[in-house]
């Protein structure tokens, strides 16, 4: 649920299941990494929320 939060924030926002939405993040943000949801995916969504308007 947090991940979902801040990834909403951060203008991710369409309604898809939560290994879609982790792919999209990183494919923005981390791309290659791979596996679950780590503590360095939930760590860029702060800044990006900040930093990337809508």
């Amino acid at each position: 649920a947090r991940f979902r939060a801040r990834a909403q924030a951060a203008g991710f926002t369409a309604e898809v299941p939560d290994d879609v939405l982790l792919a999209a993040v990183r494919l923005r943000f981390r791309p290659g990494a791979q596996g679950a949801l780590s503590a360095a995916d939930m760590a860029v969504l702060p800044a990006a929320g900040q930093n990337y308007p809508r």
